[in-house]
């Protein structure tokens, strides 16, 4: 077993929305499961505060803590095990205005063989900012034959007991539909809600919240269980020399079927 840390009792001070930024390195290694590990101890701020961790601008785990205290929270994150390799980038947030809170996070990657298949994570939608019903669209290129949506979604401000539907569209399409509950203090870890797609073929997505005002914190990503594989340049060679030669067969046997030229006209003497 492997412990990556991602920060170590880090002060997150006045720090809003604003996520700190850090690259670590993950160890070489062949991966059957990884688990993220966040916790939290308030010093001088006395209200509850949401947090999230992201990896490469894909949300991984998010979260509310307590009314001050101190919170620990954990995320099977397995199914991201595309993103861990060589030099990554990690974002975390977590909302303080009062006091500070100091934040530890860290990444437990276990040796295995990893699970088949293993999705590629698409992202889309990072800590987007929704205070109206107006869609949000991102232009993102999919092609997929299988995969499912991920969508981490929670309401603040005075949206903080609301329920709202979110909705997703690929190419004016429906693909996903899905209410996003209210939180409580206190709860650790709020679940992403998910969509199993048979396939995705998009260039553009779009998401909207039904009847939001301030303000809901949206996150989506799509993970690719069937990505459509691209073509290699050796094999487009192949095809183009293919084609020629069938047209260039195809004009040798047209030729060899015309009727040969007609001799000229005999004159008699």
């Amino acid at each position: 077993m492997v412990v990556v840390k991602i920060f170590e009792n880090e002060k997150f001070q006045n720090t809003g929305w604003n996520p700190k930024k850090v690259e670590v390195d993950i160890p070489e290694g062949t991966w059957g499961k990884a688990v993220l590990y966040f916790s939290a101890e308030s010093h001088g701020d006395p209200y509850d505060r949401c947090y999230s961790v992201a990896c490469q601008g894909v949300e991984l785990h998010r979260g509310i803590t307590g009314f001050g205290g101190r919170i620990d929270s954990q995320e099977d994150v397995t199914q991201y095990l595309r993103l861990f390799k060589g030099r990554v980038t990690f974002q975390v947030f977590l909302t303080t205005y009062l006091g500070y809170w100091l934040v530890t996070v860290k990444l437990e990657l276990t040796p295995g063989t990893p699970p088949s298949p293993l999705p590629k994570p698409i992202p889309i939608l990072l800590w987007q900012h929704i205070e109206s019903s107006e869609p949000v669209t991102k232009t993102v290129s999919i092609d997929s034959k299988g995969g499912k949506l991920v969508l981490h979604g929670t309401g603040h401000s005075y949206e903080e007991g609301s329920e709202k539907w979110a909705v997703v569209k690929a190419d004016d399409v429906e693909v996903m539909r899905t209410l996003i509950r209210r939180w409580s203090p206190g709860q650790g870890r709020v679940p992403p809600y998910y969509k199993d797609l048979d396939k995705l073929t998009c260039s553009r997505i779009s998401l909207t919240v039904e009847g939001a005002t301030k303000y809901w914190k949206i996150s989506l990503a799509y993970l690719d269980y069937a990505p459509t594989p691209p073509i290699p340049w050796e094999w487009i060679i192949i095809g183009v020399l293919a084609t020629i030669g069938i047209i260039g067969t195809v004009y040798l046997v047209s030729e060899s079927l015309k009727s040969p030229p007609k001799p000229p006209p005999r004159r008699l003497i």
